[in-house]
């Protein structure tokens, strides 16, 4: 019975970020950025994949687009969906769009947000959160 349990009660040995990311250049952008910064990623192209991932998964936080293409739900409903699930859990929304308002989110982060102070943001919200 015991190895059924569930990997969303598994701790990885590094944390996990879930990216809900469109655009697969950026999707590898992050994914390449994350993993040089130590964090296990987590990749989906739509909130329903997201959604799906971060029922299933160890995450440590969710880094969303505001904009995940025209049928979709858009990032601050996804963020919603995230905070009505786990009200605990940080949200990045990360867009080159400013939002209209803060929603349901921790953070907004510009996609041209440094790699340093993305990084550096990434890491205070897991330990904040994880306190």
């Amino acid at each position: 019975m015991i190895a059924a349990v569930s990997a969303a009660f598994v701790k990885p040995d590094k944390p996990a970020v879930l990216c809900v990311e469109d655009d697969e250049i950026q999707q590898r952008l992050l994914k390449r950025i994350l993993e040089k910064g130590g964090f296990r990623v987590l990749q989906a192209t739509t909130a329903d994949e997201g959604l799906r991932l971060f029922r299933n998964d160890a995450v440590a936080l969710v880094v969303i687009d505001e904009r995940l293409g025209a049928k979709q739900m858009t990032g601050t409903r996804l963020a919603q969906e995230v905070k009505a699930r786990r009200p605990n859990m940080p949200v990045v929304l990360r867009s080159g769009y400013p939002p209209e308002n803060m929603g349901n989110w921790d953070v907004f982060i510009n996609k041209g947000e440094p790699v340093e102070s993305f990084l550096k943001i990434v890491r205070d919200l897991i330990k904040r959160f994880a306190e």
